[in-house]
């Protein structure tokens, strides 16, 4: 598994983790005519909208500022001297993580 599939789990399962008991409590007091396959049914929907919404409108563009505030903070891992190792460098604080593009 790639680091980018990981972290796509995380957010999902995050707002998952967040949002499941809102959305049960909502459909099972809005909807109580209906058979528990199709609230169950309706249940998942809510819960994935509402993560999918959650992480795109907070917590990503809080994620992007966060980064854009303290980006001058810190220094990039490439102003080290090459002759420290890269872990040397982490916890010595000269480099704070790796630059992949």
């Amino acid at each position: 598994m790639d680091c980018a599939s990981r972290t796509t789990d995380g957010q999902v399962f995050y707002g998952i983790y967040l949002l499941h008991v809102p959305a049960l409590i909502l459909v099972m007091r809005c909807l109580p005519g209906l058979t528990l396959a199709l609230k169950v049914c309706i249940f998942l929907f809510i819960t994935a909208l509402l993560s999918f919404v959650s992480f795109q409108l907070l917590e990503n563009p809080m994620i992007e500022l966060g980064k854009r505030l303290t980006q001058s903070a810190r220094a990039p891992c490439f102003n080290a001297p090459e002759s420290i190792g890269l872990n040397a460098k982490l916890e010595a604080g000269l480099c704070y993580e790796l630059q992949i593009e």
